[in-house]
């Protein structure tokens, strides 16, 4: 990020101080807490341009969610510089910790995209309590084979999260 974007962002917060009525301490819980916030308005967004709430439709696009995404950003590096004065220098730092570590595992998949060849994913059997895949019972379906129309799902009141089909008869 340019030295023009951390000052906007110190602008920002010097405003948000003058004009806050929090404590220092309160302000900055806050604006580490709106970070949350602005994340549940992409995952509204995304689900408003996919349209995966029958109840709401398609009541957002992807453009929506790219503004979103930048709130999520822009919040976080307000919160970043709440939080500490130097917070271009920690953001780089990290930055480069983050690309320094990353760097190995990089060349190996470029060059395996380039020979056509990828790694073999190794799934374990199916344990006892486990479903096809390897996933936990009830983790994102119904535990063994699949739902047909008419099929009612129950949880299980003793084990929370391990769903049971019931075919009607």
């Amino acid at each position: 990020m340019d030295d023009e974007t951390w000052e906007t962002i110190g602008r920002l917060v010097k405003r948000l101080d003058d004009h806050g009525t929090a404590s220092p301490e309160t302000a900055r819980l806050l604006r580490i807490l709106k970070i949350g916030e602005e994340a549940g308005e992409v995952a509204e967004a995304v689900h408003g341009a996919m349209g995966s709430n029958p109840r709401k439709g398609h009541g957002h696009t992807w453009d929506d969610v790219r503004k979103e995404l930048c709130d999520v950003a822009l919040t976080a590096m307000v919160a970043l510089r709440t939080v500490t004065p130097d917070a271009q220098k920690v953001f780089r730092e990290n930055l480069e910790r983050v690309a320094a570590r990353d760097a190995p595992r990089w060349p190996d998949l470029a060059e395996e995209r380039r020979a056509g060849r990828r790694k073999e994913r190794r799934r374990r059997p199916p344990g006892p309590r486990q479903g096809p895949g390897g996933r936990r019972l009830g983790e994102y379906g119904p535990p063994y084979g699949s739902q047909a129309p008419g099929d009612v799902v129950h949880a299980d009141r003793q084990h929370l999260g391990i769903r049971r089909t019931v075919r009607p008869r």
